[in-house]
């Protein structure tokens, strides 16, 4: 698998993730608050691609933007962080095999047990 199309399932999955968290629409709102020159339409709904969130995969929510700014708070994002790093965790140990059949239940579960 090429870096592109390791990046490219791991951005599809992040999106996949917020929305199956009800997150997307807020983490879109309070990256692009952080960041005046980025337009709202610049979060990559079909068109994944990494090189428009900055840091690695793992810092997708904890560098995004400063939560404790949010109308969500630190309590939301750093659960929502918990589990977008263990999900990550999972498809790296598979080499991103699963992602494709990833039902939006497992990305809502992902922190239990």
């Amino acid at each position: 698998m090429t870096t592109e199309e390791r990046n490219k399932i791991i951005l599809t999955t992040f999106v996949k993730f917020l929305k199956a968290n009800d997150a997307l629409v807020q983490y879109r709102a309070n990256y692009v608050k952080e960041r005046p020159g980025y337009r709202a339409a610049f979060f990559p709904l079909h068109k994944p691609d990494c090189k428009t969130l900055s840091g690695t995969p793992h810092s997708f929510i904890c560098t995004a933007f400063s939560w404790d700014k949010t109308k969500e708070g630190r309590a939301f994002w750093s659960n929502l962080h918990r589990k977008w790093d263990r999900l990550l965790t999972i498809l790296e140990r598979t080499d991103y095999e699963i992602s494709e059949n990833i039902s939006s239940t497992f990305f809502t579960r992902c922190n239990e047990g």
